[in-house]
């Protein structure tokens, strides 16, 4: 859609993390370079199971 921004898709990727691992889960969502897409972004939320703390499922990152 010609009306769609980055903004836009921030905001509904940060809402369905919310939803999928709730509420207060850090996201960040920042600018990337991928070879084959432009713009480029990713987003990163902290651990659901140790909230960023480091455990053996997030590999202590």
């Amino acid at each position: 859609d010609e009306y769609c921004t980055m903004g836009d898709l921030k905001g509904c990727l940060e809402r369905v993390a919310r939803e999928l691992f709730g509420e207060s889960r850090r996201v960040r969502f920042r600018g990337s370079y991928f070879p084959f897409t432009e713009p480029s972004a990713e987003m990163d939320i902290d651990c659901p199971i140790c909230s960023g703390q480091g455990c053996r499922t997030c590999k202590y990152t």
